[in-house]
C-alpha cells in the first residue's frame, strides 16, 4: 500500500489493489477466524485513508466484532474468535496501561510488557476451554512475537523471488526456516521444563467476570493517576 501511493497512486487505487492482494491471501491461508478479523479491520483502515477519516482501532475492532457475530452467532463460544479479539483489546487497553507504569524505553522490555497484556487478558479464555494455562508462555512470547515480522517478511520475499530464479528463492527463505526451526527448539525446550502448565479446571462465568471487571478498575484507576499526575506537572510549570 505505501508502495503504490509513494508511486502516485490514489488513495482508491491503492485502497483497491491492495485490498484485492490481501483478500487472497487471507484465502490461501485459510480464512480463519483471526484472519478475517485482522483482515476486516485492515480493509477498514484502508478505507479510511479513502474517505479522509481518523482510524480508530477500537471502533474497528468493535466493527469486525459485530459483523462477524452477525454472519455467525455461535462465534461468541469459538476460542479462536475469543482469544483473536481479546488479544488486540489486550494491546489495545491493558499494554498501555502497564507501559505507564513501568516506563522504560528499551524494546525487549516493551515486548515483555506486550506479552504480559496478552497473556494477562486471555488467561481466563484459555482456562475456560482447555482448563490449562501455559505457565512460561509470558516469556516464550517476548522471542516469538518480535520475530513474527522476519519470519512473514522473509517468507514473502522469498516466494516471490522463486518465480523468478528458484535457488535464489531458496536462499531468501533460509532466515524464514531458521525462525520456524527455533520456534519448534524453543517449544520443545519448554513442554521439558518443570511445571511447564497448569491445571486449573474451567473456571465459571462469575468468576471470569470479576476477573476482567478488576483488571478493567485498575486500568481505570491508572488512567485517572496519571491524568492527575499530568494535570499537576502542567499546574507547576505554570
Amino acid at each position: 500500500y505505501k508502495m503504490l501511493r509513494k508511486s502516485s497512486f490514489s488513495y482508491l487505487w491503492a485502497f483497491l489493489f491492495t485490498t484485492f492482494i490481501m483478500l487472497h491471501y487471507g484465502m490461501i491461508t485459510g480464512l480463519s477466524i483471526a484472519t478475517v478479523r485482522a483482515l476486516g479491520m485492515f480493509i477498514i483502515y484502508l478505507f479510511s485513508k479513502v474517505l479522509g477519516r481518523t482510524y480508530d482501532l477500537l471502533t474497528s475492532l468493535a466493527f469486525m466484532a459485530i459483523v462477524m457475530l452477525l454472519v455467525n452467532p455461535s462465534y461468541l463460544i469459538n476460542a479462536g474468535f475469543l482469544l483473536s479479539f481479546t488479544a488486540i483489546l489486550a494491546i489495545t487497553i491493558f499494554y498501555p496501561v502497564l507501559s505507564c507504569i513501568f516506563p522504560f524505553p528499551s524494546k525487549l522490555w516493551q515486548s515483555f510488557l506486550l506479552s504480559i497484556s496478552v497473556s494477562v487478558y486471555t488467561l481466563p479464555i484459555i482456562a475456560y476451554f482447555y482448563y490449562e494455562i501455559p505457565v512460561y508462555s509470558v516469556f516464550l512470547n517476548v522471542i516469538v512475537l518480535p520475530l513474527m515480522s522476519v519470519l512473514l517478511y522473509t517468507a514473502l520475499l522469498a516466494l516471490l523471488v522463486s518465480f523468478l530464479h528458484l535457488g535464489m528463492g531458496k536462499l531468501l527463505a533460509l532466515p524464514a526456516h531458521m525462525v520456524l526451526l527455533l520456534y519448534e527448539k524453543l517449544c520443545q525446550f519448554i513442554e521439558k521444563l518443570p511445571h511447564n502448565r497448569w491445571i486449573v479446571g474451567q473456571p465459571s462465568f462469575i468468576t471470569i467476570t470479576m476477573y476482567y471487571f478488576i483488571l478493567t478498575g485498575f486500568g481505570i484507576a491508572v488512567y485517572y493517576m496519571q491524568k492527575r499526575g499530568s494535570k499537576e506537572k502542567e499546574a507547576k510549570s505554570r
